[in-house]
């Protein structure tokens, strides 16, 4: 269910008690996304402004949420071939972990998201509970028109620093910051080379972005 895009464990909760695979609601799921946790496999991620929802759960590894994405949309084991704007879009949801897992390592910050239904907020940076920067952050170019829609949406929100990211061209200079496929190869590059902060843990395919 994550891989398939699934981050609720009350949505989880209820798809698995309807498919008779489980009992015990919520706080069964909860339970075992936290042994999946302490396991390495899966990662927690808190929510910021986003309603009722405190954490948002995904597994530790991209290319395993990618694989069990295709095989659980299109059965690639079995020979058929994934569509790809499907492909584009997860790939898409799994660059926004990793570069927003580098963001916060650059600023020793927590990662975090914002999830309502009028909009997104790919990356929140949190500093004890405080939000320092947010980030919009996409796969391919990112339009005057976007930038400043996704900044002023961020800035509504409260966000004290606001910036723009794109792995194709650098983002026009909207926000407070841009970073283009350079900056987050020299980002990358000086993090690779910097130890983690204490206490810090991030997926190890956030490094090799």
């Amino acid at each position: 269910l994550m891989g398939e895009g699934v981050w609720s464990a009350r949505e989880m909760a209820g798809i698995l008690s309807s498919r008779g695979l489980l009992s015990g609601g919520t706080a069964a799921v909860t339970g075992i996304l936290s042994r999946l946790e302490s396991m390495g496999l899966a990662m927690k991620i808190p929510l910021w402004k986003s309603g009722r929802a405190k954490y948002l759960y995904r597994h530790r590894s991209p290319l395993l949420s990618v694989l069990y994405y295709m095989e659980a949309k299109f059965g690639v084991s079995d020979g058929y071939p994934p569509e790809e704007g499907a492909v584009r879009s997860i790939l898409g949801r799994e660059v926004q972990l990793s570069v927003g897992e580098m963001l916060a390592r650059r600023e020793g910050a927590r990662l975090a998201y914002h999830v309502s239904p009028a909009s997104d907020v790919d990356a929140v940076l949190l500093k004890r509970k405080r939000v320092i920067a947010g980030y919009e952050i996409k796969l391919g170019p990112i339009s005057r028109e976007e930038a400043e829609k996704a900044v002023r949406r961020m800035r509504e929100l409260g966000v004290p620093y606001t910036g723009l990211v794109s792995l194709t061209e650098r983002p026009p200079d909207v926000g407070d910051e841009s970073l283009g496929p350079d900056d987050l190869v020299e980002l990358s590059i000086t993090l690779k080379s910097s130890p983690l902060p204490h206490g810090a843990e991030f997926s190890s395919d956030a490094r090799t972005i």
